[in-house]
């Protein structure tokens, strides 16, 4: 099966899709209420249309669509004679809806190519925006480095200071220079006389 290239609407109206629900067909249910709901949808998708509302118009059209082309056909009553005459009518305006769906997916894919460029230029700018504001943080932290006083250095004597030269010793006085009085002289004592010593203890 031959796949249908890519639209730039593609994944819009796939989200759309995915709101339609199919009517089930029921025999119980007379045919007449089935074209009565068809008839509802076909003048939902005009007023839609009329109104540019794609997003609308796409889901009406397809919910119309769907129920002439699909639901509708499965009733038991379809082909009576009855009916001829709604039958002709839905299918040709169907054809007609088609014709617009269309032409409101060739607006969607349009819309959502621009959607594209105007994405695609709002990351261009928010990216200039980013690198503007990077060069100007480093151009502010560069003219801080050039501001900074100079590093301390690192020079072993300025580091370790050698200590404070010791005062020189004073010089030696000279004791013979100076006036003072000569040392005293003792003179040993005379040996005392014979008379003169005590006499002895009795025993």
């Amino acid at each position: 099966m031959a796949r249908h290239p890519s639209r730039p609407s593609d994944s819009r109206r796939d989200r759309l899709r995915s709101q339609i629900q199919s009517p089930v067909i029921s025999e119980h249910y007379p045919l007449p209420k089935y074209y009565g709901l068809a008839e509802k949808l076909l003048a939902l998708f005009h007023e839609a249309n009329d109104k540019a509302n794609l997003d609308e118009s796409y889901v009406y059209a397809k919910r119309y669509c769907h129920l002439v082309y699909n639901v509708i056909p499965e009733h038991g009553y379809y082909n009576s004679k009855p009916f001829k005459e709604q039958k002709v009518l839905s299918k040709k305006s169907a054809g007609e809806v088609l014709d617009e769906l269309e032409k409101i997916v060739a607006v969607m894919d349009v819309e959502e190519m621009q959607k594209q460029v105007e994405y695609e230029r709002r990351l261009a700018e928010e990216k200039k925006t980013r690198e503007r504001i990077e060069a100007e943080i480093e151009a502010k932290r560069a003219e801080q480095d050039l501001n900074l006083p100079p590093p301390p250095s690192h020079d072993f004597d300025s580091a370790f200071p050698s200590p404070p030269a010791s005062a020189p010793p004073a010089p030696e006085e000279d004791i013979e220079s100076k006036d003072s009085d000569p040392p005293p002289v003792f003179e040993p004592s005379p040996a005392p006389e014979a008379h003169d010593l005590p006499p002895p203890p009795p025993y």
